[in-house]
Parts: C-alpha cells; sequence; structure tokens
C-alpha cells in the first residue's frame, strides 16, 4: 500500500509540476525536450499508482502472512491454510461441518501444484485433479455411486494428444475423443448406455467438422450424416435425439 501511494504522490507533484510550466508564459515549455520527458515520466508514474491501487480495490486487501483457520459454530474447523507474501503457501483444507474432509489442495507462490481432491459430505471422492506448471493436467470426476463420469488429460507438450473420456452411471463409455494438444484437430464418438456406438466424426480448433455420421444402436451401420463447419459451432440436428 506504500509503495502504490508513494507513485500516486510522485505522479501527482511532477504532473502539477507540468501544469505550471504550461502556464507559465515567459516561455514555451513544449519545445523544449525536458518538458516533454517529465510529462511522460510523469503521466507513466501516476498511471502505474492508480492501476496498483484499482488492482488492489478490486481483489481487495491482503491477508496477514502465516497461519489462518475458520471455525464452525460448532467449534469445528471450517478451513486452514497458510499465507506467505501475501499468497496461499503449502497445504490448504476446507472441512463440512461434520468434520469430514471436504477439500485438499497444495500451493506454491499462490499456485495449486501436485494434487486436489473434492470429496463428499460422506468422505467419497468426487473430484480429482493433478497440476503440473501452474496447469491442470488431468482431472477424474465421480458419480454419488463412486463410479467414473469423465477423465480428462492436458498435457504440456504440444506433441502430446489430449483425450477427454465420459461415462454413464453404469460404467460404460458415453463420449470420448483425442485431440491434437498443438492443433486441436483430432476424432469424436458418442455411445448409448449399453456401449454402442451413436455418433462419430471430427474436430477442428476444438469444433466439430466435417462429416458426423449416425449409426443404428443394433447393427451398427450408418442410418444418417450431418455436415459441420467450425467456424459456425452448433448441435447435432433436432432428428439425432
Amino acid at each position: 500500500m506504500e509503495l502504490t501511494l508513494l507513485y500516486i504522490y510522485l505522479g501527482l507533484i511532477l504532473t502539477i509540476f507540468v501544469v505550471f510550466k504550461l502556464v507559465d508564459r515567459k516561455s514555451n515549455p513544449l519545445k523544449k525536450t525536458s518538458f516533454w520527458v517529465t510529462e511522460i515520466v510523469s503521466l507513466t508514474i501516476l498511471t502505474i499508482g492508480l492501476l496498483f491501487l484499482i488492482l488492489r480495490g478490486i481483489g481487495g486487501p491482503i491477508p496477514d502472512d502465516g497461519l489462518h483457520q475458520e471455525f464452525y459454530s460448532n467449534g469445528k474447523r471450517e478451513s486452514e491454510f497458510v499465507i506467505k507474501d501475501g499468497t496461499i503457501e503449502g497445504i490448504s483444507r476446507h472441512w463440512y461441518a461434520n468434520g469430514q474432509l471436504k477439500f485438499y489442495s497444495k500451493y506454491k507462490n499462490g499456485q495449486l501444484i501436485d494434487t486436489s481432491i473434492t470429496y463428499l459430505e460422506n468422505g467419497q471422492i468426487t473430484f480429482f485433479e493433478i497440476f503440473k506448471n501452474g496447469k491442470s493436467i488431468k482431472n477424474i470426476s465421480y458419480y454419488d455411486n463412486g463410479q467414473v463420469q469423465s477423465e480428462t488429460y492436458n498435457p504440456i507438450n504440444p506433441n502430446e494428444n489430449n483425450f477427454r473420456k465420459d461415462y454413464h452411471e453404469n460404467g460404460k463409455l458415453k463420449f470420448q475423443t483425442i485431440i491434437s494438444n498443438s492443433t486441436f484437430n483430432g476424432e469424436g464418438i458418442y455411445y448409448d448406455y449399453n456401449g454402442n456406438i451413436e455418433y462419430k466424426g471430427n474436430y477442428k480448433d476444438g469444433q466439430k467438422e466435417g462429416i458426423w455420421f449416425k449409426f443404428d444402436n443394433s447393427t451398427g451401420q450408418v442410418i444418417d450424416q450431418d455436415t459441420f463447419n467450425f467456424k459456425t459451432p452448433r448441435p447435432f440436428k433436432e432428428t439425432w435425439k
């Protein structure tokens, strides 16, 4: 906060100096290089100070360093984390009122690292996520019955492929796609509740592109097709639903 006020103070002083130079009729400061240098410096410093002040106001006050804990009315812990240099550092935990762990994560320099896990109130995992270099590279979500609902892999290496798999509650595949991590082009397949292919086609820039096919659930034969343009995303046509 002190640094922000210093920037604003210096900026205002230099700005006032510039204004006085302009109203001084004994000379023409517009022809002097020193005048323009002073003006640019004053406006730059003032802008930085005001920007810091605005960002501070949007983000709220910076919390004090050290251990932070919150408690429910029943005395049980609600959350616990450590602040270092204004950001979360180390392990952060949140609990339900019954004492069951709700969320676990780990931070370094304010960024999520390693693994974060979200739990239901009965202790069952509902979401699992892995971070690397500040990026989420893999996550798995679960149905209430414990069955995997979806899993996604987003590698950092541009030469690896992204993939996503969604599942029906009975554990059979519902959707899968493999997309290039550099071009975002690839293939997608939708399945019915019994694991039979329903729709199949390609993606471009992460959107449906070209001809997609609809299959008969019992015979596996193509029974219809639909053409997509990745520049104008839209859902499947109504007759396919």
